[in-house]
């Protein structure tokens, strides 16, 4: 049986982490009476990413979607396990050490999944190869397995994208290079009723392709973008095409938002490790993720079993 770690997602090319799990509004809505105006948006950005990050560590997976190939060793077996895979573009198999690749058909292949590895259901954690397949078992090879394919864990993949109720409405669409995109209305309510639609920190999908929000002008309703993210290519899009918006798992939503709003009130306080106050007194702080939030992540079986 082979298995396979997945490490490293998530930190982008200039090394800064990305993929919050909780955006400037919805931290600000958690802790209403915590914060006023922007002042503090920079330092709650940054607390977030760090959040999220921590977060990915103590669950042995992250929950954004990562468009990615990859590869790695196989031993002679007819099972593989994976990390959290959400989606495929192609399965490939390898005999001679990475050189050329033979691509196998999903009558060659079951993929399991899910919280009790169910045939079909996702993420997939477990590619096993049909015993009338193109393929009896896979090679020994160091590179015998390829995988094209969308990285991460949802536990309810199907409404991870949700439509936020805006459209491209740039008058002649989007072009690939642009940092920007005209939307209907950025701080409109969205099919669930809930302000805003496009916020600072969401990861947003048009047609196959992720930007990341960096700033939102209500005015001109315009969100300044970055292009091309999380392995996806920047391209061009054409006006009325529908504007998707990534919820992460609702749990690792709010451990973010506690996580991130406790690190900045502690920050006020210079950092100290104890706080007094509250029917309990002294309150004793750790360096980490605090560890009710870590016990909120396991106990929901959001943390997965690694080997």
């Amino acid at each position: 049986m082979t298995i396979i770690h997945l490490t490293g997602a998530g930190v982008s090319a200039t090394g800064r982490a990305v993929n919050a799990y909780a955006t400037l509004d919805e931290i600000k809505a958690a802790a209403p009476n915590a914060f006023t105006g922007t002042s503090s948006d920079a330092i709650l950005a940054m607390l977030s990413e760090r959040a999220s990050r921590l977060i990915d560590n103590v669950c042995h997976r992250h929950f954004y979607e990562l468009a990615a190939t990859r590869t790695w060793p196989t031993v002679g077996e007819r099972e593989v396990w994976l990390p959290d895979l959400l989606a495929v573009t192609s399965i490939n198999y390898s005999a001679d050490y990475g050189a050329s690749y033979t691509a196998l058909t999903t009558d060659d292949y079951l993929l399991y999944g899910g919280r009790d590895l169910r045939d079909g259901e996702t993420p997939y954690n477990e590619l096993v190869l049909r015993e009338n397949g193109a393929l009896d078992c896979f090679y020994v090879d160091e590179r015998g397995l390829k995988i094209v394919g969308l990285w991460g864990y949802h536990g309810d993949y199907a409404r991870a994208w949700d439509d936020s109720g805006d459209t491209v409405q740039d008058a002649a669409g989007m072009t690939a290079a642009q940092t920007t995109v005209m939307v209907t209305d950025v701080d409109g309510a969205n099919l669930y009723g809930l302000t805003p639609r496009l916020s600072v920190g969401n990861t947003i999908k048009i047609e196959s392709e992720q930007c990341l929000v960096t700033a939102t002008n209500t005015t001109t309703q315009v969100a300044s973008i970055r292009r091309g993210w999380n392995g996806t290519t920047a391209a061009t899009h054409a006006k009325a095409k529908t504007v998707y918006v990534w919820w992460p798992e609702a749990l690792v939503q709010q451990a973010c938002c506690i996580e991130t709003v406790r690190w900045f009130k502690r920050g006020s306080q210079g950092f100290a490790d104890a706080s007094a106050g509250g029917p309990f007194g002294t309150l004793l702080y750790t360096k980490a993720l605090d560890p009710d939030i870590v016990e909120l992540l396991i106990n929901s079986g959001l943390r997965r079993v690694t080997a």
